[in-house]
Order: structure tokens, then C-alpha cells, then sequence
């Protein structure tokens, strides 16, 4: 069976991931890569154990002009798509042009819905729903409620996966809180920072830095001589943080559906 894999092409799939929803589809191609034929489309620093597809991406304009770089992105993926003529296409792309381009041509086509519903999206997936070809799913039963009332079809739930053997630690808990992800406000480090400190507890804290006037005028600052930056860590780097830390706190400021990183912390 010949399947396809469309990644979100901001950030490379390889590790350290940039973020969950990277760390999600490098964990989807390896399960998918032990059962079936798989061709990933993602930004072209991948690093993947599958056949790797993609095209050139200015990174500068990507900043810059964000829906442009993306848009003509996702046209030269689903041109080639409809050329090699897959099986099946699993898209966790978070844009419109996958899903219309494979509702016009009869691509049978999954997305998994990653956000709440925003704008550029919800008008699609009302119309490319009612294609027997395209079908969706949530990665919560909070995310499938909030799609239900834009789509025409039953929107399945399959939760954020994550390998628990993977993810076990034996703790032996030191005097510290611990805390990672994007370092941007929507992921609330800030928060998190001032948390521990009204817990009387120091922090770490890992990540890439994705808003470098908000690491230096609003993490920074708030910064005590206990608290440490460890920079961007791998999963076994971020498992040892896991392992030594009283308890993982996350400030989250927006309704994330099922986030990667809080459920590996459980685990």
C-alpha cells in the first residue's frame, strides 16, 4: 500500500523537533513506515527513515510571507501527489490547498485537525467534506466537538501518539520544576516561570526560541539566579529533565486539543 504523509513545512522532521505537532508526524512515519510504503512531504531538512519528498524553501521569505511560501509549497506536493497516485494520503499539513485539491480530484485524503478552528480552514472543510474521498479526524474529543458544526461527516478522534516506553523515567526528584516547548507567548513559558516562583521552587526550561523579543523582554527578566535555560533538547535529553524534576508545569494561553508534550510528561 502506497501512502503519503503531508507535514507541516515550517520545521523539519528530525530531531530536536521544533515542536509537538513535529514530534507527532516523525512518530507517524515510523509507525507507518513498519506497515506500509511511505513518502513524506515535509520541509527539506528532514530527517526521516522514509522516502523524503519536498522542494526548496526560502526561510527568510517563510518569515516573511508566510501563506505565500506555504501556499506554493502545498500546490508543487499535491501536483506530484496526483502524479505518483498514492493509495492514501494522511495530511497534517494545517492548510486549506491539500484538502480542496484532493476533494476536486478524488484523492482519498485523512487530515487529522491538530488546532481549534480558525478562518483560512473552516470554510474548506465544509465544502471538501461532503467528497466520500475526504475525511478527518481530531486529536481530541474537545477538538472533534469544536470542528462538528463546519464539516459534513463524523469527525473520528485518534489522541496525540506517543510510544510510553519511550517516555518511562525512573525519578529520583531534585529541587526543581521543569518545563519545555516553543518559546513564544502562546505557550506561556512566562507563566510557567512565574508559577515555580510563587511555588518557591526554581525552573528549567527548554525550547527552541521561535520569538526572540519575547525570550529577551519577557522570559529574561523574570529570570532568577536558580532558574536555567538548558536551550533546544532531544527527547532523551528532555526525558533526564523529566526524571530529575519535583513536577512538569506548562502556562499554555490557548485551548491546545490534545498537547504533545504535557501527555509524554504523564507518561
Amino acid at each position: 500500500m502506497k501512502l503519503a504523509i503531508i507535514a507541516h513545512p515550517r520545521f523539519p522532521i528530525k530531531s530536536p523537533y521544533a515542536g509537538g505537532l513535529e514530534a507527532f508526524t516523525g512518530a507517524l512515519v515510523e509507525y507507518y513506515q513498519s506497515v506500509y510504503e511511505v513518502t513524506l512531504y515535509a520541509h527539506p531538512d528532514s530527517e526521516v527513515d522514509c522516502k523524503l519528498k519536498s522542494f526548496p524553501i526560502d526561510n527568510s521569505q517563510y518569515q516573511q510571507y508566510p501563506d505565500i511560501v506555504e501556499n506554493d509549497f502545498m500546490l508543487k506536493v499535491m501536483d506530484d501527489i496526483t502524479k505518483e497516485q498514492f493509495d492514501v494520503v494522511h495530511n497534517n499539513s494545517l492548510n486549506p490547498i491539500p484538502i480542496l485539491w484532493a476533494s476536486k480530484n478524488n484523492i482519498p485524503m485523512l487530515t487529522t485537525l491538530h488546532t481549534p478552528p480558525y478562518s483560512k480552514l473552516k470554510a474548506v472543510v465544509g465544502l471538501a467534506s461532503y467528497s466520500p474521498f475526504i475525511h478527518f479526524t481530531a486529536v481530541s474529543h474537545s477538538l472533534a466537538e469544536a470542528w462538528e458544526p463546519f464539516i459534513n461527516d463524523k469527525v473520528e478522534v485518534t489522541y496525540n501518539g506517543i510510544d510510553l516506553k519511550r517516555w518511562q523515567v525512573t525519578k529520583k526528584p531534585q529541587d526543581y520544576v521543569f518545563t519545555y516547548g516553543r518559546i513564544l507567548p502562546s505557550k506561556g513559558i512566562d507563566i510557567a516561570i512565574s508559577t515555580a516562583q510563587q511555588m518557591g521552587i526554581a525552573i528549567k526550561f527548554a525550547g527552541p526560541i521561535a520569538d526572540q523579543h519575547y525570550m529577551d523582554d519577557v522570559v529574561r527578566p523574570l529570570l532568577k539566579p536558580c532558574d536555567t535555560y538548558l536551550g533546544h533538547l532531544d527527547h532523551h535529553s528532555i526525558k533526564h529533565q523529566l526524571a530529575h524534576a519535583k513536577a512538569a508545569v506548562f502556562g499554555t494561553r490557548w485551548a491546545e486539543g490534545s498537547p504533545f508534550y504535557p501527555a509524554a510528561s504523564f507518561s
